[in-house]
């Protein structure tokens, strides 16, 4: 089980980090979404489980700063 840790942000640098945090997790749909579609394309099989991984640690990222807004 992970654990994380609590930080104390002023509420720009929230609005910068969750802006930043949007635009990698939309990056990395894409990127997925790409590669899914993109089979005979060897270099695309090669880096799909890496984009795979992106894709999900930005969404637990995106996760984290949605539950941050809501509590």
């Amino acid at each position: 089980m992970q654990t994380h840790q609590i930080y104390n942000f002023s509420s720009s640098e929230y609005e910068k980090i969750s802006t930043l945090a949007d635009f990698i997790y939309n990056t990395s749909v894409v990127l997925a979404f790409f590669c899914s579609n993109q089979k005979e394309i060897n270099e695309l099989l090669n880096i799909s489980p890496i984009v795979e991984t992106l894709h999900n640690k930005a969404d637990i990222l995106n996760s984290i700063l949605l539950n941050k807004i809501d509590s």
